[in-house]
């Protein structure tokens, strides 16, 4: 089993209300979502959460999230 330090919650802009992850301002291009903001789950990743930051990779908790696109 492979196991990643989760990214510091700090990093995330979260929308309390949708309970979704809306911005991410950390230098780490490997980024681990955490499960919970502020000891809320996040269950969704707005469209633009990861918009044009240069990321390597991006790892979502269990259990699944509903990934927002932009159309």
């Amino acid at each position: 089993m492979l196991m990643f330090l989760t990214t510091d919650e700090k990093h995330f802009h979260f929308d309390e209300f949708r309970r979704e992850s809306v911005d991410y301002d950390g230098e780490d291009k490997n980024v681990v979502i955490p499960a919970c903001i502020d000891g809320m789950e996040v269950t969704s990743i707005g469209p633009e959460a990861f918009w044009n930051k240069g990321l390597t990779s991006v790892v979502f908790p269990n259990p699944y999230y509903e990934i927002r696109l932009i159309n």
